[in-house]
């Protein structure tokens, strides 16, 4: 679990993700994706992405990197490591107040119970995304919890 200790009220500034980190960990994910950067390299560059948000205790950017190490994971079928980087997003977020972010990161977390039939467990994460995107008012997320709960 990375150190949340060093920031104990975080600016509203740093609620999200800044556009020139996310562009550079979606780069190194969309190379992968195409085929063009291998995973060993895909890991290495998102690894200094973290190491990055760790030094500038940019809790939001550090929730972006263990989300997209949490999806890659999810891809490769690693659902246990995909859960526990999605866990430490949802950490991040939730210190950080940022109830859009927490959402997207419960969902993800249901599908992975889902995808290791513990409906129960995916089911609770569902409901719980959709009283979150509710009360935010996002309403893309709150279907997409709506459809995978059946």
């Amino acid at each position: 679990m990375p150190d949340i200790s060093a920031v104990t009220q975080p600016s509203r500034h740093m609620e999200n993700p800044t556009p020139k980190f996310v562009e550079k960990c979606r780069n190194a994910l969309d190379r992968w994706e195409e085929g063009a950067m291998s995973i060993r390299e895909t890991i290495l560059i998102l690894n200094q992405c973290s190491q990055e948000a760790m030094i500038t205790h940019h809790l939001a950017n550090q929730g972006y990197v263990e989300h997209i190490l949490g999806y890659i994971e999810h891809t490769r079928g690693n659902l246990e490591s995909s859960i526990q980087h999605y866990k430490q997003a949802r950490a991040l977020f939730v210190h950080i107040n940022n109830q859009r972010f927490r959402a997207r990161m419960e969902l993800n977390l249901g599908e992975n119970y889902r995808f290791q039939g513990d409906f129960d467990q995916a089911l609770e994460l569902y409901q719980n995304v959709y009283m979150i995107t509710e009360q935010v008012g996002d309403l893309r997320i709150q279907t997409f919890s709506v459809v995978n709960k059946g």
